[in-house]
This record gives C-alpha cells, structure tokens and sequence, in this order.
C-alpha cells in the first residue's frame, strides 16, 4: 500500500490497529500491535516513514513492514 513518508511510525500503527479491530472484532483494545522490519521491531513510533525508509528499503526500492500482535 502507497503511504505517505511523512507519516509518523506511531500514527500508521494507531491507523493499522483500528483498521484491525474493525476487522477483527476479538481484537482487544489493550492488544498491541508492533511494527516490524528485518525481525526488528520499531520501537521509536516518533519517526517519519521516510526516516524509515531511507534507512531500511529492500533492493527492489520497497520497504517492507511486517505487523505481529
């Protein structure tokens, strides 16, 4: 999905969460929902997409994030 790189890490967590819950409904508010690159988790949620991006994009020019709940 196309994003915008000046998204704060934390907002497109809070997006994917509700997202989630909308379609999950056993998906508890107190769940938490951690974005991952390269097994890695993202801890800072205060960083654009594109800080991410730059720093983390695969060879065929996409960044990766995989979410575990």
């Amino acid at each position: 999905m196309y994003i915008s790189e000046d998204i704060l890490t934390g907002h497109l967590r809070a997006f994917l969460k509700k997202l989630l819950q909308k379609r999950f409904p056993g998906l508890s508010r107190s769940d938490n929902l951690f974005l991952m690159i390269d097994e890695e988790v993202i801890i800072k949620y205060d960083i654009t997409l594109k800080e991410v991006y730059e720093k983390k994009t695969e060879k065929d020019g996409w960044l990766y994030i995989n979410l575990s709940i």
